[in-house]
């Protein structure tokens, strides 16, 4: 027991230390409330049986990281409210992501351009056979064929009837080595309703901006990079100086060189390689096999750095501009309202419903009261997603609107101001105006949370009905 009352300035630090914890332990306590409550309202579709053929709905989960900040940023929110709910409805998911712009449009252009590929590939399939029936002259073929069939069925039953005799055998009589035919994979998605096959989530403003012109690109845009027109103004050779200072005044534009080493002949490489060796002295051998160690070593870091490099996603120029939407024609194979996928059988992931999760994300000194209060009230931001994720899994969607380009933009009124400016000088893709063109909107739909009652409100409603 203490002998006195503590000062008023411990009281003052244990109830500011009190609420501050308090405050902190309330908040994380409804989060999982919040997030507990949709998982178990979700949880009968992961019970359900399933086909061992069957595929289970996919959907396309696209992130991307808030600017000047990191992409761990936007998987918290995708890891803590909506995964958990994809997980206990057992829905499938591919997650892509991107950490510089440019990489997830280039990822979606190139997606559709694939599906463009395949539907054109199909077609030539369908209108070579169409040619192969008309050339076959069946009446003309028809009675030698069914002749000369018919014997060399005969044939063939004799011989195998003298090779193999029969034998009676209990086990083919109960059916012991009856083999089932295999079936055939087939997706949920390409047997349901188009309106509630798949989807796409876009975590981010950013990531639903680069989806936009991904998917412009991809339908409007040409299969292949456009080749560049050279210029018509020509450098002579005097203005030139040296070469060095060729390649350090090459702009971002320039092919990619390769590099210097591989373009050394020959000849130099094998006089410096007898030059050195008869530098060496013999006293020095143990050193030269550690430094033949160290070099392997670090050619093989190089060539595993290299693979990475390799590995990582390449940003593609856009293969065409927002302004040239108008003049650009729908291709023939994408000109039908409904675009099936021929490697799924499912509509084209731009054809199925689109939800967009804003992440809400403040930096700099002068925002910190707003950061403390939106650091408390998190649980109101995980009610906001779960419900739009719920909405996700029902499928309740709606035809795209030209609005629907602003969907998540209230978070661009959190990202800094300075990175704004200079994405603006930069012509950065993001701080660019959203554009859409008609003939690509009316082919997209779009969640609405609207149409899904909160779990509340269906928890009340069920005894009552009941």
């Amino acid at each position: 027991m203490w002998k006195k009352i503590p000062s008023p300035k411990w009281i003052a630090v244990g109830l500011v230390v009190t609420a501050g914890g308090s405050g902190i332990a309330y908040d994380k306590y409804e989060q999982s409330q919040i997030r507990s409550k949709y998982m178990d309202y979700v949880s009968e579709g992961s019970h359900a049986p399933l086909d061992t053929n069957l595929r289970p709905r996919k959907l396309l989960v696209i992130v991307a990281p808030p600017p000047n900040d990191y992409l761990d940023t936007s998987l918290k929110l995708w890891r803590r409210w909506v995964k958990p709910i994809l997980y206990s409805s057992g829905l499938d998911y591919e997650v892509v992501t991107g950490t510089k712009q440019g990489e997830i449009r280039t990822e979606i252009a190139q997606r559709v351009r694939d599906i463009r590929s395949r539907l054109i590939e199909q077609r030539k399939e369908e209108l070579k056979q169409e040619e192969e029936k008309k050339n076959k002259k069946w009446w003309f073929n028809w009675r030698s064929s069914t002749k000369t069939a018919a014997k060399d069925e005969i044939a063939e039953a004799d011989e195998s009837a003298v090779k193999n005799p029969p034998k009676f055998d209990t086990r083919s009589v109960l059916g012991i080595f009856y083999h089932n035919e295999p079936k055939q994979v087939v997706t949920e998605d390409s047997l349901v309703d188009p309106s509630v096959a798949g989807g796409v989530i876009c975590i981010g403003r950013g990531a639903y901006k680069e989806y936009i012109d991904g998917v412009h690109e991809g339908v409007l845009g040409p299969l292949e990079a456009p080749v560049e027109k050279p210029s018509e103004e020509t450098v002579p050779a005097e203005s030139v100086p040296t070469t060095v200072e060729q390649h350090t005044n090459v702009s971002d534009d320039a092919p990619i060189v390769k590099p210097l080493e591989s373009e050394i002949p020959k000849s130099l490489e094998e006089n410096s390689s007898k030059e050195d060796d008869q530098a060496v002295k013999p006293e020095a051998e143990e050193e030269a096999t550690s430094d033949s160690n160290s070099n392997s070593d670090s050619n093989s870091n190089a060539e595993k750095t290299a693979e990475n490099k390799d590995s990582q996603p390449l940003i593609v120029k856009p293969f065409i501009k927002p302004s040239e939407y108008e003049n650009a024609t729908i291709p023939q194979e994408l000109t039908s309202k409904l675009v099936i996928d021929p490697g799924t059988g499912a509509p084209a992931f731009f054809q199925q419903p689109l939800l967009v999760l804003a992440v809400p994300n403040l930096s700099g000194f002068t925002t910190i009261p707003s950061r403390i209060s939106r650091f408390y009230q998190k649980r109101f931001n995980c009610e906001q997603v779960s419900h739009a994720t719920l909405a996700m899994v029902e499928s309740k969607s709606r035809p795209f609107t030209e609005t629907d380009l602003d969907l998540a933009a209230y978070e661009e009124l959190d990202w800094p101001k300075n990175w704004v400016e200079e994405g603006k000088k930069r012509g950065s893709e993001w701080v660019q105006p959203l554009k859409g063109d008609p003939r690509i909107m009316e082919k997209l739909r779009v969640i609405e949370p609207a149409m899904v009652s909160p779990i509340s409100q269906q928890i009340e409603s069920e005894p009552e009905s009941s």
